[in-house]
């Protein structure tokens, strides 16, 4: 009963409304008092604090882009951060394309570019070649073919010492590719006026975590950058560039004459040297140089000389260290899910390649061009004139003598008499015997038995003149009088 008192006395005090407590109505008794010492107004209980957000990887390379509007700006500071990696990870099966574009980079490559060493110069104007010119050597970083970075410009050097500070780079996928590109500039600001020199390419997949690395690698041409990334990064494994000069057939390309035949069309394409330019006076006295050494040794064999070329385009020295800044389960195999994005250059067949044109199949080709363009088409057009005007046909020699005379007396009458003409050639160029007669004459007749019927048709001295002359030619014969020729046509 005590309980249940006190139970009735919580639910009645709060409707209280006259501001009198229990305490001055003169309530003593402990178990009374007990529910009347709380407030009248129950306090709320505190919230627990909020998680905070995670914390996102700043960008390496923050977008640019700046603006007034502050919503605006928040897109903007959100793309260049991108959506946290750790929370949003499954993203990477869900939706691995969206994935790649929106979140936030797992890992961060520190990338240093020391040096480069017999980098070749790209030597375009007369006054180079004949001064000679050294390379004003400059690197570009690519990530997955974006451009990212640049290096300082090293002018008039072939072996440019950069020391670039370290530099971070985003990757978000475990298969990133990062190429490193080497450019000649003739401008400032690097920005205009630029060559490639060579570049090479890497794999994110294939560095290991906290792993230090450094070393020189090799610049491969850069002719060669054709396809895509992963196919360029594929072929540089399987050979260096050094290494194409040495063709090897593989046992796949001995048992299959068809990937062999594949194979050389790959080789075609690749660049395998190419000669460093020199001035006119280092020309002059490398020439002087060898034409001694050979007079000093006749009965020595002679060799091809490869001092003048280079089988590669150089090699650039850096250190870098991949950095995990994204700690969790999974994280790792996860990222292996995102297909990076790449861009397909153009292939192409490198000029040494091409087919040297040789001056009898110029003089053939010619001769063929003449044959489709004369004889096929204007000696056609002088025949069928020549057919209207000599009257073979009084059909359409009258139709066009109606339209001249037409034409004095009304030009409306000769309009339509000249469509009525048009269409009846039309109608009898498709048959094929009235398109052989209107068009056939002595210079472009087939030189078989219909051709000099159609020539002999004509009876005019001068086409069957011209069709054995033709005839005789094409037979390899020798006109020993052509009065004579002449004659004979005529008969």
């Amino acid at each position: 009963m005590g309980c249940q008192s006190s139970t009735e006395a919580k639910k009645v005090t709060p409707q209280n409304t006259g501001g009198t407590s229990a305490r001055d109505m003169g309530a003593t008794g402990p178990e009374e008092t007990q529910p009347l010492t709380k407030p009248l107004v129950q306090e709320e209980e505190p919230k627990a604090p909020e998680p905070e957000p995670p914390k996102l990887v700043e960008a390496a390379q923050p977008l640019k882009a700046v603006s007034k509007n502050k919503e605006t700006q928040q897109i903007i500071d959100r793309i260049a951060r991108g959506e946290d990696f750790a929370t949003n990870k499954w993203r990477c099966l869900e939706a691995p394309d969206r994935a790649y574009y929106t979140l936030s980079p797992f890992a961060q490559l520190e990338l240093e570019i020391i040096e480069a060493r017999k980098l070749i110069p790209n030597v375009s104007s007369s006054l180079e070649k004949l001064c000679g010119d050294e390379p004003d050597g400059f690197v570009k970083v690519y990530v997955d073919d974006c451009f990212k970075y640049s290096t300082k410009c090293i002018n008039n050097n072939r072996n440019p010492k950069w020391n670039d500070a370290a530099q971070k780079f985003d990757i978000v996928a475990d298969r990133c590719m990062i190429r490193l590109q080497v450019y000649d500039s003739d401008s400032a600001d690097n920005s205009t006026f630029i060559d490639p020199l060579g570049f090479v390419e890497f794999c994110v997949s294939e560095m290991e975590f906290d792993k230090e690395i450094e070393g020189w690698l090799e610049l491969r041409f850069p002719q060669n950058l054709q396809g895509t990334n992963i196919e360029r990064y594929a072929a540089h494994k399987d050979k260096r560039e050094e290494e194409l000069r040495f063709p090897q057939p593989t046992a796949r390309a001995e048992a299959d004459p068809d990937l062999e035949a594949g194979a050389d069309l790959t080789e075609c394409r690749m660049k395998e040297k190419m000669k460093i330019p020199a001035s006119l006076a280092t020309r002059i006295f490398k020439r002087v140089k060898n034409g001694t050494q050979s007079m000093i040794s006749r009965s020595a064999p002679a060799q091809q000389d490869d001092s003048d070329h280079q089988f590669n385009a150089g090699e650039i020295r850096v250190k870098m260290t991949l950095r995990k800044v994204v700690q969790g389960d999974y994280v790792d195999s996860l990222a292996k899910a995102l297909q990076p994005s790449c861009f397909t250059h153009a292939y192409s067949v490198q000029e040494e390649f091409l087919p040297k044109m040789e001056l009898q199949e110029l003089v053939d080709d010619v001769v063929d061009v003449k044959i489709q363009l004369f004889d096929d088409l204007l000696f056609a057009l002088f025949a069928f004139v020549d057919y209207i005007l000599a009257w073979r046909s009084w059909l359409l020699s009258g139709m066009v003598l109606l339209t001249v005379l037409l034409c004095a007396k009304s030009a409306m009458l000769a309009y339509g008499t000249w469509h009525v003409f048009l269409a009846t050639v039309c109608i009898l160029l498709s048959k094929q015997e009235w398109r052989e007669a209107m068009s056939t004459n002595g210079l472009n007749a087939s030189l078989d038995q219909r051709g000099l019927e159609l020539v002999a048709a004509l009876n005019e001295t001068n086409d069957m003149h011209n069709f054995l002359v033709r005839l005789i030619q094409a037979q390899l014969g020798t006109i020993k009088s052509m009065q004579d020729l002449l004659h004979f046509s005529g008969t």
